[in-house]
């Protein structure tokens, strides 16, 4: 809030980002999220040129609103526009105040140079949160394979949300395990084929996969008429069934995975 002057934030509580993905969470709180953290401060901050304090609620356009006591009563909402340009409608009821679906909790918390009114949800509009499968990798420290897709200009496989891939993702940590000599050098068409390798069309679930399989991968072989390079699944069970099956791709074990 310090950039601006006369800003009005509605600032979700704590337990309210628990709606969101784990790993959307754990992106969010990474180093990498600056930006989209302030597109959802800008989702939820209003300057209109005059600091909204909860008395100023007034009235606009009516809106049915339930409550306890009467299911069909109507009131009327105060609409605020935000910093992104998406409206907020702030309902005053007998026995609560609403912002869209929110429940306002502790109104008219005075900063410097505005004013707060904390939510009981985030206030952010429904599919507007679009984070990436890169993003993703970024939050899972996967940061050193992110910057080999880039250097081989294969960022459009992390970058469409409307793809659906299985990613066999090296961490940094494992990467740091040796000093990387076996890998094709950065930018190189022997890089951008070994880097395909490790995308499987499709979500794949270790519940999904049977030993044995053979899954086709994004590498595309001329000596195959194009045809998709595949890679072997294993799938073995501990003595204790209730446990999830281990799944090996090519030989290789996974160290976690992530619906």
């Amino acid at each position: 809030m310090e950039t601006h002057s006369e800003l009005t934030v509605f600032l979700p509580v704590d337990p309210a980002w628990e709606s969101l993905h784990p790993i959307e969470r754990l992106y969010l709180e990474s180093e990498f999220a600056t930006d989209d953290l302030l597109r959802i401060l800008n989702w939820h901050a209003v300057g209109q040129g005059n600091v909204v304090w909860s008395e100023s609620f007034d009235p606009g356009v009516n809106r049915k609103f339930s409550t306890t006591c009467d299911h069909n009563q109507i009131f009327t909402a105060h609409i605020v526009t935000t910093m992104k340009g998406n409206h907020l409608e702030i309902v005053t009821a007998p026995e609560k105040v609403i912002v869209n679906d929110a429940e306002l909790m502790q109104p008219d918390i005075y900063a410097s140079n505005g004013v707060l009114h904390t939510v009981s949800s985030l206030l952010i509009p429904e599919r507007s949160l679009k984070l990436t499968p890169e993003k993703f990798l970024l939050a899972l420290n996967c940061t050193n394979f992110v910057s080999l897709l880039h250097s081989v200009n294969l960022t459009s496989l992390i970058n469409d949300t409307t793809a659906h891939f299985t990613v066999l993702a090296l961490g940094d940590d494992v990467m740091s395990l040796s000093d990387n000599s076996d890998l094709p050098e950065r930018g190189s068409d022997e890089l951008k084929r070994a880097l395909q390798y490790h995308f499987i069309p499709g979500r794949w679930t270790p519940k999904k996969m049977k030993h044995g399989m053979l899954l086709e991968t994004e590498l595309k072989e001329p000596g195959l008429d194009s045809g998709r390079q595949v890679i072997d699944i294993e799938v073995t069970h501990d003595h204790d069934l209730t446990k999830d099956a281990k799944v090996r791709f090519g030989g290789i074990g996974t160290v976690q995975d992530h619906g």
